[in-house]
């Protein structure tokens, strides 16, 4: 999914290859060029004819197949419903919501600035303007439409999600808990609001229930980016550097043993980040540049330590 960096909890002086995600619309597949692939074919009135009775059922089907990932095929479905309609609202809504789902953001935001003023169709012109424009790192303008779309519907999950966001950076933690909370009643099985309120609560050293929160986002959706690794990231930060290397296997042993050290590391927990450190050196070799910087540091803090006067 396409997603905001959020390290901002990190110290950047040490390398640590851990960034979690905000999941606020599906990754690019495949790119794609304007309406430059829709056209009106003329050619087949009783085609068309046909379209056009099962055109709610087109723009249906897109809408799941965006949903699902499948940009293909929601491609494919609104070629055909542009044939029967080219200014149907929600068939420009939904183009909108692709070449967002396939990375165009300054495409994307154009058209939902468009179709803003649409009545039926105005709170998700709204929240999509205001996710391009947070992934555009603009975060105020983002802010000032996502506030525009919840407040035209409140059940709007995806634009909660990303004002919790935007309010994690803030640090307004209240108000990011309550997008969240907002977003978990329109949507309950929401894996990436559970992955961002986990993070959120990671950053405010709420170790128990980030481990909750990034739990449930993994039992949802395993495959969520980001998910797992920020799971590791909490259960690490609580002490339980065993459970977070649970099912880190093969090319992500590397990372996770490097993480925990890390975080071990900042702990204080010197004996454990060195084990786990060079434990990653020898796993993965992309590591052991990270690794062997993450053991320099910590042997200089050694160092200090054994110079330090009792």
């Amino acid at each position: 999914m396409c997603a905001l960096p959020r390290a901002e909890a990190w110290p950047v002086w040490v390398p640590l290859k851990s960034i979690a995600k905000l999941c606020v619309v599906a990754s690019a597949v495949a790119a794609l060029s304007g309406c430059a692939g829709f056209r009106l074919d003329d050619e087949d009135p009783a085609a068309s004819e046909k379209t056009a009775s099962i055109a709610p059922g087109l723009l249906d089907a897109t809408e799941q197949a965006i949903a699902a990932g499948r940009y293909p095929d929601a491609q494919r479905l609104l070629q055909q419903m542009f044939v029967v309609d080219a200014q149907n609202p929600r068939a420009k809504l939904l183009l909108a919501e692709l070449h967002l789902a396939n990375g165009l953001i300054p495409q994307a935001a154009a058209e939902f600035d468009q179709i803003k003023d649409v009545p039926e169709i105005s709170s998700r012109a709204f929240q999509g303007k205001g996710l391009a424009a947070l992934l555009n790192g603009e975060k105020e303008p983002a802010a000032e439409a996502l506030r525009m779309a919840v407040k035209q519907d409140a059940n709007l999950w995806r634009a909660w999600n990303a004002l919790g966001y935007y309010y994690d950076t803030k640090q307004q933690w209240p108000d990011s808990a309550e997008c969240y909370e907002r977003a978990l009643a329109a949507n309950p099985v929401s894996a990436p609001v559970y992955n961002n309120r986990g993070f959120s609560n990671l950053l405010q050293r709420r170790f128990g229930e980030a481990i909750a929160d990034l739990s449930r986002a993994v039992e949802i959706d395993p495959s969520l980016p980001g998910a797992a690794r920020n799971l590791r990231l909490a259960l690490a930060s609580n002490g339980e550097y065993a459970r977070a290397l649970v099912g880190a296997t093969g090319k992500n042993l590397g990372e996770a043993l490097n993480n925990v050290g890390y975080i071990a590391l900042l702990r204080g927990d010197y004996a454990a980040a060195e084990s786990y450190l060079s434990r990653a050196m020898d796993a993965d070799a992309s590591f052991n540049r990270l690794a062997w910087l993450n053991l320099s540091y910590l042997k200089s803090i050694n160092e200090m330590n054994k110079i330090r006067p009792k």
